[in-house]
C-alpha cells in the first residue's frame, strides 16, 4: 500500500498543506411537480389521495412518533436508576 495515499487520509484530505478537493455527494434528480398535480395529491400508483387519508396517516404517524419517545425517555430513566443504584 502507498504510504503516502495512507497518509493523506489520516489527515483529513491535506496533501502538501493544501486542502484536496472532496468527492462530491449523489445529486437526486426530482422531477418538478406539474401545476396540475400539486392541488391533487395522489399516492404512488397515481390514485387521488383523500384528506380523510391524510388526516388518518398523519394520526397513525403522530401516535407511532409518541410511543418511540415514550420508549426513549423511559429508556433514560432506566438507564439513570441502573447508575443511581450502583452507587
Amino acid at each position: 500500500m502507498n504510504m503516502s495515499y495512507f497518509n493523506a487520509i489520516q489527515t483529513n484530505g491535506i496533501v502538501n498543506g493544501t486542502a484536496a478537493a472532496a468527492p462530491e455527494s449523489p445529486k437526486t434528480h426530482r422531477k418538478a411537480p406539474s401545476a396540475s398535480s400539486i392541488g391533487t395529491p395522489q399516492d404512488a400508483t397515481g390514485n387521488t389521495v383523500s384528506p380523510e387519508f391524510l388526516e388518518r396517516f398523519r394520526a397513525d404517524l403522530m401516535a407511532e412518533v409518541k410511543e418511540e419517545i415514550a420508549r426513549a425517555k423511559q429508556d433514560i430513566i432506566d438507564v439513570i436508576r441502573q447508575e443511581l443504584q450502583r452507587r
